[in-house]
């Protein structure tokens, strides 16, 4: 708990009385916790700060004190939407984990006259279509949004490949996390050459230190980390301990996660030299080649019409008969698959050993007892219909989830 308040320390200190009024009167809501991924004992936590009351009180007015002054962290993020709205494409995704930070942005935001919606974990699915949609719509547009506030949570099953600027007014420790709030713009579809990322840093924080010496080092902000995903577990979880160690002083903490990243991100380097020296072999070299690929991604075997070719002779291969004649005609077409064919489907995808937002999603389905599934070949109808999966050519490097071929250094804020 104690880290969780630092961490809202550093995401912005004017969340911090709120932060702490909750968790004193035992409302430290389900939905920051969620948001968090904090197993913590929030009764047991409440109790301890309830028997020195009067030290948190204390602590609550100096918050309160500070709170009233001026803010150079919202100041900077400003001036990185007045520079944006300049450009013509105005939009900027922006995430916080906390829910104290996402209310004072959109307070601050809508006083400036800014049109920002948030999404969170607690907003119905249909709304949140609803401000996709909103936010996707041309700055022209009187019911657009030009910017978009998100939780850790918000985004998941929204792709914004339109917008090509995002903010991450705080980050989470987790590698994945940061990769996965980066994979919601820069994806297939994506039109921008280049995709923007804001990273904004507290000086002097513990974000600051593991931001410097671990997330930087590992390539998250310029490449898709892919097949990693052991090592970032394990990294994450040192992270972790590292930071959470409060008998650590500033220098000892900062010498061990140089240590860390000496040790774990030496591995990824070497894994990620090995794939591609892989790639290489096989003449798939990157990044050099990555549009050449790009375009052959839309060659005539690889149209809409080949793939659901593709899918429909894999399909009869597993004993499916009653196949539309519309896959890969129509914008929308639904397969109907029973049960036998979908428990098939499960094993097979399960013995692939592969992860990510689409496979979950996919897995879902088959574990269900909905035998029916619209999909689509069109990107553009994917864009309007949330709800429909989407099948499109999708490049893969050796042991690498998709390819995404456009990451620039992020830039420090403050």
């Amino acid at each position: 708990m104690l880290s969780t308040i630092r961490r809202q320390i550093a995401s912005s200190v004017f969340g911090l009385a709120p932060l702490l009024k909750d968790i004193l009167n035992r409302h430290l809501s389900q939905l920051e916790l969620s948001e968090l991924d904090d197993n913590s004992d929030i009764e047991t936590v409440s109790q301890l700060f309830a028997e020195f009351r009067s030290e948190v009180d204390t602590l609550i007015q100096r918050a309160q004190r500070v709170a009233n002054g001026p803010d150079p962290k919202l100041q900077a993020f400003l001036k990185v939407i007045r520079d944006k709205q300049q450009l013509e494409n105005n939009k900027l995704l922006v995430f916080s984990c906390f829910r104290h930070t996402w209310e004072y942005l959109a307070e601050n935001l809508n006083r400036e006259q800014i049109r920002v919606g948030l999404i969170h974990g607690k907003i119905a699915d249909e709304e949140r279509r609803e401000l996709r949609n909103r936010f996707s719509l041309p700055k022209e547009n009187a019911n657009a949004l030009d910017v978009l506030l998100s939780s850790e949570v918000g985004c998941e099953g929204l792709d914004y490949q339109f917008c090509d600027g995002m903010v991450n007014y705080d980050l989470p420790w987790n590698p994945m996390r940061v990769e996965q709030r980066i994979g919601r713009i820069d994806r297939y579809g994506q039109k921008s050459p280049t995709v923007v990322i804001y990273n904004f840093i507290t000086p002097g924080t513990v974000d600051a230190e593991i931001y410097d010496r671990c997330l930087l080092r590992i390539g998250v902000f310029q490449q898709a980390l892919g097949a990693s995903e052991e090592i970032l577990g394990t990294l994450t979880q040192e992270i972790q301990n590292i930071a959470d160690n409060f008998n650590l002083s500033e220098e000892e903490q900062a010498a061990r996660l140089q240590q860390l990243s000496d040790n774990e991100i030496r591995i990824m380097q070497e894994q990620a030299l090995l794939e591609q020296e892989q790639s290489k072999l096989f003449g798939l070299t990157q990044p050099q080649h990555d549009q050449d690929l790009i375009r052959q991604a839309s060659s005539f075997w690889l149209s809409k019409t080949m793939l659901a070719n593709l899918i429909i002779r894999y399909l009869q291969t597993l004993g499916v008969t009653n196949l539309p004649a519309s896959l890969g005609q129509k914008s929308v077409a639904t397969l109907q698959l029973g049960q036998d064919i979908r428990e098939k489907l499960l094993k097979q995808c399960q013995n692939l050993k592969i992860s990510g937002e689409a496979v979950q999603n996919w897995q879902r389905w088959l574990k269900g007892n909905d035998p029916y599934l619209p999909l689509t070949f069109n990107q553009d109808t994917a864009a309007d219909r949330r709800d429909l999966m989407f099948i499109t050519p999708t490049i893969r490097w050796p042991s690498k989830p998709a390819c995404r071929w456009n990451r620039i250094r992020p830039c420090y804020a403050i």
